[in-house]
């Protein structure tokens, strides 16, 4: 098994932590994971806050919430228009109503490193705009859950500012771009 953020492979005298949905996190990459809503919304606001320096607000006020991987892979498949392109999808712009789990409390590492006590509610999502929701995979670090939002939120910006015919592999690299960007910032 490798580790599902930096693909480390698992040695065999170092047992990895166990998501509880078939994903693994090594010990590096767990020490800066964000594993909640909650946690995650100043990382979120950061970001807003990196769009608007570049004169691009979003103005609309977009749900951000971190998921479990089938509750990521069932709104993948609830969405009409999506172009997915890696093995894993690790995050999402919403633009229809879903109902997804969403992860609200943080859990704790147990007997034979297993996550115990995350505690998920459903959470309908109604659309209001273009855009109803970014979704993020929990679990992950904040570097790479932050440059999954700034790509999600570019997704977000293009569909709120009226780019909604862009060829999907342009309009991917530009969400890549603005990731690479706030990582760079």
């Amino acid at each position: 098994p490798r580790c599902c953020s930096c693909e480390r492979v698992e040695p065999r005298d170092i047992q990895y932590i166990s998501l509880g949905d078939g994903r693994k996190l090594c010990l590096e990459c767990l020490g800066s994971t964000i594993m909640d809503t909650g946690e995650c919304q100043p990382l979120y606001h950061e970001i807003r806050d990196f769009y608007e320096g570049m004169n691009m607000k979003i103005e609309q006020q977009i749900p951000m919430l971190l998921v479990e991987r089938q509750a990521l892979n069932e709104a993948m498949q609830g969405e009409k228009q999506g172009h997915h392109h890696v093995p894993e999808t690790r995050g999402l712009c919403l633009s229809e109503e879903q109902t997804v789990n969403i992860v609200f409390r943080r859990p704790k590492i147990g007997m034979g490193n297993r996550l115990i006590g995350m505690k998920t509610e459903s959470q309908r999502l109604n659309r209001q705009c273009e855009v109803t929701a970014i979704l993020v995979l929990y679990g992950l670090p904040r570097l790479l859950t932050g440059s999954i939002l700034a790509h999600e939120l570019m997704h977000a910006w293009l569909r709120l500012n009226g780019f909604r015919n862009l060829q999907p592999k342009i309009e991917e690299g530009i969400c890549q771009v603005l990731a690479h960007m706030w990582l760079e910032s």
